[in-house]
């Protein structure tokens, strides 16, 4: 009598959490995933079993379109298979966006924690309403195990002996709040767009030039990048001497490997190496009595790298980038056969730079 008393309970409480959560008492939201679509099933699975009421998702261009258009007060995107990107948008105006990663050894329970990180973010903003009385994580684990089958009459022990079974803890919210050092499960995969500004300083008397920092970057689903780069000169640099004077236009085409480490859930630092090729245009101008001529000095590079990024979004990123490195051979600028200038052999290259993202690949 009393497992059956036990069994029908068990029912009970199970009817009443369902009929609360089917009479969509809890905030609107939308989930979309749009290449792992099982992952965004099990997302919208537990949704509503929290009472969140789960929106079909519109055409919009951004976060901000979908919630203006649904008047959801969140959005949950699946962007790879270990990585859910969150905007939350506050009557305060300031909008919220995170994103959540899968631990090691996370499995299945991933979306079921996205989602109470997610109404303990709604609760501490004052945007779930009082009266819907989501159930918790340890409601949530109650409601979805199976009771355990009868035990025959001999096998049952004594009353005095039987252990009393207490309910599983509540799960306590992890909110992230970005303060972390510990590096993310994974960082955004894909290929980058990069422009930015910097300048090339050589050693060896050639000059300091402002350029154009041009190129692409692919991120592996891990702590691995590739960059390619051209360093476009804005304007030459002048040497003069009492034979006559040049003008320098240098050109580098660089590529490298780096290794990123995360701190928090949008800063990452960058560490690598790699190789390129400078290219010099000179163009001379000779003092009477001499003879100019043009020439184009080649020269090989080897540099480290050193940078940093932060991510605006899940398509932007603002960074700044060191190169310190050499070339090989020195060019040198030679004016009636004796050395004017030199361009290095040490050089140092800076630059504050924004990426944007191509595609929808993984991301985090």
């Amino acid at each position: 009598m009393k497992r059956a008393a036990l069994v029908a309970c068990w029912f009970g409480i199970a009817s009443c959490w369902s009929a609360r959560a089917h009479a969509g008492q809890g905030p609107a939201i939308v989930v979309t995933a749009d290449q792992h679509a099982e992952l965004g099933r099990r997302l919208s699975a537990e949704a509503r079993q929290a009472g969140m009421q789960v929106l079909d998702a519109p055409r919009a261009s951004d976060a901000a379109g979908v919630l203006r258009s649904t008047g959801a007060v969140a959005t949950l995107r699946v962007v790879s298979a270990t990585a859910i990107e969150v905007f939350i948008q506050t009557d305060q105006g300031e909008p919220i966006s995170e994103t959540w990663y899968r631990r090691p050894g996370e499995g299945d329970s991933f979306p079921l924690r996205v989602i109470e990180d997610v109404r303990a973010r709604l609760v501490d903003l004052e945007l779930w309403p009082q009266e819907s009385s989501a159930p918790s994580a340890a409601e949530h684990e109650a409601m979805t195990t199976a009771p355990a089958a009868a035990e025959p009459p001999a096998a049952k022990a004594a009353p005095e002996q039987q252990a009393v079974q207490a309910a599983p803890p509540a799960l306590a919210p992890e909110v992230d709040t970005g303060n972390t050092s510990s590096p993310p499960a994974t960082q955004a995969g894909g290929f980058w767009v990069v422009g930015g500004a910097g300048a090339l300083v050589p050693d060896g008397g050639m000059g300091t030039t402002p350029n154009a920092w041009l190129g692409a970057r692919f991120d592996w689903s891990g702590p691995l990048g590739a960059e390619l780069l051209a360093l476009v000169p804005l304007r030459e640099s002048e040497v003069a001497a009492p034979e006559g004077e040049a003008s320098i236009s240098a050109t580098a085409f660089a590529g490298h490997l780096d290794y990123a480490l995360g701190i928090g859930r949008s800063t990452r630092l960058r560490a690598g190496a790699g190789a390129g090729l400078l290219v010099l245009k000179l163009r001379g101008e000779a003092s009477p009595g001499f003879v100019a001529s043009d020439d184009t000095l080649v020269s090989g590079l080897a540099y480290a790298e050193l940078g940093a990024a932060f991510g605006l979004g899940s398509w932007m990123r603002l960074g700044a980038t060191t190169l310190l490195g050499m070339s090989a051979p020195r060019p040198v600028l030679s004016f009636d056969e004796h050395e004017v200038a030199a361009w290095g052999r040490w050089f140092v290259a800076a630059s504050l730079r924004a990426e944007l993202r191509l595609g929808t690949g993984d991301q985090p």
